[in-house]
C-alpha cells in the first residue's frame, strides 16, 4: 500500500512539473521580453574554398615519390568554432557558420555576393591566383575577408584592400624570421640556391631584400633544377652548386621541397641549411612546448575526428589551420559585449586599434592599421623540433618587437581607398 502510494505521488509531481514547464515555455513566447533574452546574436562566418583545387591534389615529384601535402583549412575553422563558443555565449552571440564552394573566383564573387549578409566574415582558402581576383572584386563591401591561406606581398601591398584582412604571415615575414635567425647566429653569408617556380622566385626576392635589411651577404645566387635533362645536368650537382666559394650557411628557396630533400649534409662545405628540408621559418609548429601550445596541438586532431572531419590521415596543425584557428578566435574577440536586439558589423568591429588577441605564441597578436596584416611572433623549427622564436630581443622597435617582421608603417605602398 505504502509502494503504491509513493509510485501514486511521483506520478503526480511529475505531471505537475510538466504542466508548469509548458506554461513557462508558452509565457516567454508571449512575451517579447521574455521571448528576446532567449535569442542569441548572430555572427555568420564563411568558408569559401573551390570544389577542386589544385594545391589539395598529392604532389609528387618526378621519382613518383610524395612530396608536400596540402590540406583545407576545415580542421582549423572547426577548432577555432568550437573553442570561442564560451567566449561567445558570454556576449550573448552564437555562431552561424556556412560552406561556400565555387568553381573558380569569378563564381566564387558571385556566391558570396548573393549569400552573404553585411557585416559578415568570409574566410578565403584559396590558390593565390584566386584568392587576389575574389580580394579585388570584393573590394568596398561590407564583409570582412580573412586571408588565411596566401604569403603574396602584392595583396597586402599595392593590391590591399580595407575589408582585407591578412591572418598569415606574409612572405617578407617568413624572409625576415629567416634573416633575423641568421643574425643572431652570426652566419653573415649566405650561398642562395634558386628553384625555377615562379614561388621559388618569388621567395628569393624577399630573402635577399630581408638580408639587405639584416645585414645578410648573399655571396651568391645560383639556380637549381631537378630533372632529367642532360643539359640540366650541372644544375643538379649539389657538389657544383655549392662549391668554389665560402659562405656560412646554404638558404634555399624550393616551394614544393623536391630538390632540397638532397640538400643537407651533402653541401661541399660542411655549412647549415635553411629552408626546404632545413631548418625553415613557420606561423605554427605541432612541436612548439610553450604558452598553451601543446593542449592546442592536441585538440586539433582530437575534435576534428569528433567532428567527423576526415581530409586523409591523421595530421599535425600546419600554418594554414593555425590561420583559420586564429581569425575565427580574433572574430570572436572582436565582438563586443551584445544587448538584446542589437547587431554587430565585423568589420568596424575587427578596425578597433585596441583588439588583441592571445595567439599561443607568447605575445597578443593585433592587426598592423597600414595594410591589416595580424602582428605575431615567428618560429623557427626543423620538421620535429622549434629551434628558436623570433623576433629575437636584439631587435628593437618603438612600437611592437613584431613589426620588425614584414613591412612596416614607413615601408608601405598600401594605400586602402
Amino acid at each position: 500500500m505504502a509502494f503504491w502510494f509513493l509510485s501514486e505521488m511521483r506520478y503526480v509531481l511529475l505531471l505537475k512539473l510538466c504542466v508548469l514547464g509548458l506554461i513557462g515555455l508558452f509565457l516567454r513566447s508571449a512575451d517579447p521580453v521574455l521571448a528576446a533574452a532567449e535569442q542569441k546574436l548572430e555572427i555568420p562566418v564563411f568558408w569559401l574554398h573551390l570544389n577542386i583545387d589544385p594545391e589539395w591534389q598529392e604532389q609528387r615529384a618526378y621519382t613518383g615519390l610524395a612530396l608536400k601535402q596540402r590540406y583545407p583549412a576545415l580542421r582549423g575553422i572547426t577548432i577555432g568554432l568550437q573553442e570561442n563558443k564560451i567566449k561567445l555565449r558570454a556576449k550573448e552571440a552564437i555562431f552561424a557558420f556556412s560552406e561556400i564552394t565555387a568553381m573558380d573566383a569569378a563564381d566564387g564573387i558571385a556566391k558570396v555576393m548573393a549569400a552573404v549578409p553585411a557585416g559578415a566574415a568570409v574566410l578565403l582558402d584559396l590558390p593565390e591566383a584566386d584568392m587576389h581576383r575574389v580580394i579585388v572584386g570584393l573590394a568596398g563591401q561590407d564583409i570582412a575577408l580573412f586571408n588565411i591561406r596566401s604569403k603574396a606581398m602584392n595583396l597586402r601591398e599595392t593590391a590591399c584592400q580595407g575589408n582585407t584582412f591578412h591572418i598569415l604571415p606574409s612572405r617578407r615575414m617568413y624572409a625576415d624570421t629567416v634573416a633575423q635567425f641568421l643574425a643572431l647566429r652570426n652566419w653573415r653569408r649566405a650561398l642562395l640556391l634558386v628553384g625555377r617556380h615562379n614561388n621559388d622566385i618569388a621567395d628569393a626576392a624577399a630573402l635577399e631584400a630581408s638580408f639587405q635589411k639584416f645585414q645578410v651577404e648573399v655571396v651568391d645566387r645560383r639556380t637549381f633544377s631537378l630533372s632529367n635533362n642532360p643539359r640540366d645536368r650541372d644544375m643538379n650537382n649539389l657538389k657544383l652548386l655549392t662549391g668554389g666559394i665560402e659562405y656560412d650557411v646554404v638558404v634555399i628557396a624550393d616551394d614544393v621541397g623536391e630538390y632540397s630533400r638532397y640538400v643537407p649534409y651533402n653541401t661541399f662545405l660542411p655549412r647549415p641549411v635553411i629552408g626546404g628540408s632545413g631548418l625553415v621559418a613557420r606561423a605554427w609548429h605541432w612541436s612548439w612546448e610553450r604558452f598553451g601550445a601543446p593542449q592546442l596541438n592536441q585538440r586539433f586532431d582530437r575534435r576534428a575526428k569528433k567532428a567527423g572531419i576526415s581530409d586523409h590521415k591523421t595530421r599535425q596543425m600546419n600554418d594554414v589551420d593555425w590561420a583559420a584557428w586564429a581569425a575565427i578566435k580574433l572574430i570572436a574577440t572582436s565582438v563586443p559585449a551584445a544587448s538584446v536586439g542589437s547587431e554587430v558589423n565585423l568589420l568596424q568591429a575587427l578596425l578597433d586599434q585596441e583588439l588583441a588577441v592571445d595567439l599561443y605564441k607568447g605575445s597578443r597578436g593585433s592587426l598592423r592599421q597600414w595594410n591589416h596584416q595580424l602582428r605575431q611572433p615567428m618560429l623557427i623549427a626543423t620538421h620535429d623540433a622549434v629551434i628558436e622564436k623570433l623576433p629575437g630581443v636584439k631587435f628593437l622597435h618603438q612600437h611592437f618587437y613584431e613589426d620588425t617582421l614584414g613591412i612596416d608603417v614607413h615601408q608601405t605602398g598600401c594605400q586602402f581607398n
